[in-house]
């Protein structure tokens, strides 16, 4: 309590130092950048004593909705399309209320510890280590078909098929946490695929998502002190900022003469030439662009209510019913994934997708003072469905190596609310139905003295 008190202390000093040297930026922002660092000194103290999900969630959206739009305002002014369409005050004003209303729904006080007693849990894996493997197998086994199966389905089976690939990585923490003889080389099997998805495709957000998700279970199991989090965090920072500078030449690259190059090859050329070359100005720019959710944001606000009035709740309506409503008993649902782009930013989208995102969504249907009270809920939901995963983790430890694939988009700030809801409602299906299946197929071997400790 003592180092937290101290670190908030430090930051808020010099955060207000900052201020008087740049007395342009905005005190909302400063609070922003405030909450930000302490959301994040966190999130780091937390890791290996449980799964910090919320403060995840919370690092990610402070990101997009306020760091990058505080360097947007400020020192990236340059871009010609992710430009913010507000004024820094007016667009703050909103972003800060709504993020802290966030903190508030995600920390509410419920029922139950948001923890696990990990002596009981290490002991819980070690009794049922049997259990856990066979367990672990088949979900690896199930999420690895249908990887391969995937791109031979029919589109309304798509999406389902889809989270059950994800099922591989699921599997490979089961058996990192049963510490099962070759438990690496199952991780390594997990992780190629998305990896090489990454690299053929240029697209690195699940190979991004799935490895921080893997760092969360690793501290977790192996129970690592400060320095090796450090360490893994300066690894995971240098991979991120590199695949940022060598992304755009190479998506340029696939794009251009050499798209019958092979990948790998064409990937080493690029990411060869960019350790040789000076890091320019545009590389941030760039960097700055992609983080930066808040220009859509911004654009929303711009565009509602002047030009397109509230839905009122008509998208959050219509996303709910069509994540519980199979689509033959709907066939005309809304399709998530940036349906509403349009319409709320005055933007046509053109062989691209993009989303609102939640806190944009939750502007366009409610406004300034809806909005923040939508995202209150919003953390009381998420609040709520972790108090009854840790409430059964109690005596089913194993349940809580599953939060990755529940909050799989829940955590994407970025996404909209009918791809969240969606993408969680099917997961919750398939957890509990394997559950059943796993139950029956192979049940615990819980010794009478290990129950009692468990309860």
């Amino acid at each position: 309590m003592v180092t937290r008190i101290v670190f908030a202390l430090i930051t808020l000093i010099g955060l207000f130092i900052f201020r008087g040297i740049n007395p342009a930026v905005q005190i909302t922002t400063i609070y922003i950048l405030f909450f930000f660092f302490n959301v994040m000194f966190d999130f780091f103290t937390r890791l290996g004593k449980n799964i910090p999900i919320k403060q995840l969630t919370l690092v990610i959206a402070i990101v997009q909705w306020g760091v990058a739009p505080f360097l947007s305002y400020h020192y990236y002014t340059n871009s010609e399309f992710y430009f913010m369409q507000i004024d820094e005050d007016q667009y703050m004003s909103f972003i800060f209320p709504a993020v802290i209303f966030l903190f508030l729904g995600l920390f509410l006080p419920l029922f139950g510890k948001h923890s696990i007693d990990l002596t009981k849990a290490i002991e819980f894996f070690r009794v049922n280590k049997e259990t856990m493997i066979s367990r672990g197998k088949l979900l690896f086994i199930v999420g690895l078909i249908s990887q391969i199966i995937t791109p031979f389905l029919p589109k309304v089976l798509a999406f389902a098929i889809f989270l059950l690939g994800k099922l591989i990585f699921i599997g490979a923490f089961y058996l990192y946490a049963s510490k099962v003889r070759y438990r690496y080389l199952y991780l390594l099997v997990a992780f190629v695929p998305v990896i090489i998805s990454a690299a053929q495709q240029s697209i690195f957000h699940d190979m991004f998502l799935w490895g921080g998700f893997l760092f969360i279970i690793y501290a977790l199991i192996d129970q690592i002190g400060t320095i090796k989090k450090l360490f893994v965090f300066s690894v995971a920072i240098f991979i991120f900022f590199f695949v940022q500078l060598i992304k755009g030449d190479y998506r340029a690259s696939i794009q251009l003469e050499q798209v019958n190059k092979d990948r790998s090859d064409l990937l080493k050329e690029v990411a060869t030439d960019k350790l040789n070359a000076d890091i320019d100005d545009d590389y941030y720019q760039g960097l700055v662009d992609r983080l930066n959710q808040g220009w859509i944001i911004a654009r929303i606000m711009y565009v509602v209510p002047t030009y397109e009035p509230y839905a009122d709740g008509e998208t959050i309506v219509e996303a709910i019913k069509s994540a519980f409503v199979p689509r033959f008993l709907m066939p005309n649902k809304i399709v998530s994934g940036g349906y509403y782009f349009s319409r709320f930013t005055g933007i046509d989208l053109r062989e691209t997708s993009m989303n609102l995102g939640l806190v944009g969504e939750a502007y366009a249907n409610y406004g300034l003072s809806g909005g923040v009270f939508f995202m209150f809920l919003f953390g009381v939901f998420v609040n709520v469905v972790l108090s009854i995963v840790y409430f059964y983790g109690r005596k089913t430890p194993e349940i809580v190596l599953w939060i990755p694939f529940l909050f799989l988009y829940m955590i994407k700030a970025e996404d909209d609310f009918a791809t969240m809801i969606n993408q969680f409602t099917k997961a919750l299906y398939i957890m509990f139905g394997l559950f059943i299946v796993m139950r029956r197929m192979y049940p615990y071997r819980v010794a009478e003295k290990i129950k009692e400790q468990l309860n």
